[in-house]
């Protein structure tokens, strides 16, 4: 259900309360000459259509545009236009089509995928099938260049999934979906096992199905409503992409699905010039590298669902790098075919596990563009590192060092993955539906939370923390009462834990503030509620192990209406509590005036 509360704030404009959206909860607040509006989404069960069908049509619309996506290697042959001009023409429709994920995403997101996903089909189908009458090389370029828009069905079908069903099944049905890939591998493995009367019937098939697909589309795919976006798409595009975790999340994936696409581009001519084999046995090979990379994808995200995932990420790109270094020396044939179908496995099984934290951390509503952008990294990194596996041997007549370069950089995926601050970041830094604990609070024009934090619990995950509460300054007023008493080695200081509050919250006031917990009378207490006032936010520390009291003390001071508690999760990260009746009981105690 959606839930619409309506609070009267005589400093809101008339025109603005009759335009607001009708989604949540909508607070405003207005101190002197600062506004701030804090927006609680709920929600919206009324949206969830089917999410089992939208997922498969999803998961179908990926495969058949990423098969078209690697179409272009129906009239490009290698021995007619030359390696070079082979693995750039190639290199075109990957290319465009990791470019335009980002826009793609970003109207999705906007329009929703029951008007994109059909576009990119017709558009696919189209190019496709363009490619039985093409004749000279301007034209070849040109369908390569409509046939890229195809791949950008990966960040399309990622916004239909996350908007299909319930929050807490989202990070695993996106990691499913992004199975979808394997559509390539059978594009991969025939395009030098049949001639060319073969491949026209192919041809002509795959563009009639996805013309079918479009209109299926059309008409089945529902889109569950979402909140409208204000402003101009730039804006909203950058809005979304600033905080850390976006490019955190690039890399990673960058790390996970570039050496998968440079292997999909680059395995046959490896597999042809280093061991001679037939061009066909070795497009073979690439298409069981790319099913094996895509059908683990799944496992990887219910393995991350089960365990945490920073470490088994970091496990992941650990085994790519090492079993790179072993094929960058050219051991025997059954062992180097091993040894890429774990890499398929490792790397699969990382990009799965990214989904699902994307899924799970990231609002429904921006799911697309933020895929858009991470399958853009991952994309752009595959062609180069396509390009230096090509380069390498051209200076070297040698793959060893290329392939060991790239070993490295999956070995410093892993590094990253196992530092601290890498590895808080790979925890669920957003809040979805409102906490449970704050289910019962009585919303009023202020809607104030407190919120109790001891300097331990900021050792394990320093840069979640302040990333969860962050995000609920932007749902309510915040004051955190940090208790910060012979802190631990490794845990976060008053001023670091404002600073990264901060850096999340740019349009954002916020302050610390030093409270005497047993002088409720003291003025920091004063200067905290007009800062409250202002829509700021306040860190209030005070010289204590457990902050509860002083919370308490704190949140009847400023009309709190809930006090909660960080409890740190072995696999969800953090998590919001409410705080045992922490206020109730200083109130009947007598220690608040």
């Amino acid at each position: 259900m959606t839930i619409q509360l309506f609070v009267p704030c005589p400093g809101r404009p008339a025109a603005e309360r009759a335009t607001a959206p009708p989604h949540g909860l909508h607070l405003w607040n207005r101190g002197g000459s600062v506004e701030t509006r804090l927006r609680l989404f709920m929600v919206d069960e009324s949206g969830l259509r089917h999410p089992a069908l939208m997922t498969v049509m999803a998961i179908i619309g990926l495969a058949l545009n990423a098969g078209a996506w690697f179409m272009i290697g129906v009239v490009v042959r290698p021995l007619e236009l030359g390696s070079a001009g082979a693995a750039l023409l190639l290199a075109v429709p990957v290319a465009v089509g990791s470019a335009a994920r980002v826009p793609a995403g970003a109207l999705t997101d906007r329009y929703g995928a029951r008007v994109v996903m059909p576009v990119v089909s017709l558009i696919s189908a189209g190019s496709v099938l363009a490619l039985t009458f093409v004749d000279s090389g301007p034209a070849l370029v040109a369908v390569a260049v409509a046939l890229g828009l195809a791949g950008t069905a990966f960040a399309v079908g990622a916004s239909l999934v996350a908007r299909a069903g319930k929050p807490r099944r989202r990070g695993l049905r996106l990691s499913v979906f992004g199975a979808g890939v394997i559509g390539a591998a059978p594009i991969l493995g025939a395009v030098p096992l049949l001639d060319r009367a073969a491949w026209h019937a192919v041809t002509v098939g795959l563009g009639a199905v996805l013309a079918g697909y479009a209109v299926v589309a059309a008409l089945v795919i529902r889109d569950a409503p979402a909140p409208a976006h204000r402003g101009s798409l730039p804006r909203y595009t950058l809005d979304v992409l600033r905080p850390p975790a976006t490019r955190q999340w690039c890399l990673l994936f960058a790390a996970a699905c570039g050496p998968l696409l440079a292997v999909a581009l680059f395995l046959s001519r490896y597999l042809y010039s280093t061991y001679h084999q037939a061009l066909g046995s070795a497009a073979l090979y690439a298409a069981v590298f790319v099913g094996a990379a895509a059908v683990t994808r799944p496992a990887g995200g219910w393995l991350t669902a089960r365990y945490r995932p920073a470490p088994l990420l970091a496990g992941c790109y650990l085994l790519v790098a090492a079993l790179g270094v072993l094929i960058a020396f050219e051991p025997p044939l059954p062992v180097v075919i091993t040894a890429l179908v774990g890499v398929a496995v490792a790397a699969g099984t990382a990009a799965g596990g990214l989904l699902y934290v994307i899924g799970r951390a990231v609002p429904p509503e921006q799911t697309g563009l933020v895929i858009g952008v991470v399958g853009a990294a991952g994309g752009l990194s595959g062609l180069l590192m396509t390009a230096l596996l090509g380069v390498v041997h051209a200076l070297d007549a040698s793959y060893t060092i290329g392939i060991m370069l790239l070993s490295g950089v999956a070995a410093a995926a892993s590094y990253l993955c196992r530092r601290h601050e890498w590895f808080d970041a790979l925890s669920f830094p957003t809040l979805h539906a409102t906490p449970a604990a704050l289910a019962d609070a009585k919303y009023t024009a202020t809607g104030t939370t407190a919120v109790t934090l001891a300097a331990a619990d900021t050792v394990a995950r320093p840069g979640t923390v302040p990333a969860v509460l962050a995000e609920l300054a932007t749902r309510r007023e915040l004051v955190v009462v940090y208790g910060h008493d012979a802190p631990p080695v490794g845990s976060l200081s008053p001023l670091q834990l404002v600073a990264a509050i901060r850096d999340r919250l740019p349009r954002h006031r916020v302050a610390g503030f030093v409270v005497d917990a047993g002088d409720p009378s003291s003025a920091e207490y004063d200067l905290i509620a007009d800062l409250l006032a202002d829509g700021g936010v306040a860190v209030a520390v005070v010289d204590a192990a457990d902050p509860a009291r002083a919370a308490a003390a704190l949140a009847d001071r400023v009309g709190a209406d809930s006090v909660l508690r960080l409890v740190l999760d072995p696999r969800d990260g953090v998590r919001l509590e409410a705080e045992s009746g922490a206020a109730d009981a200083a109130r009947r105690a007598g220690a608040l005036t």
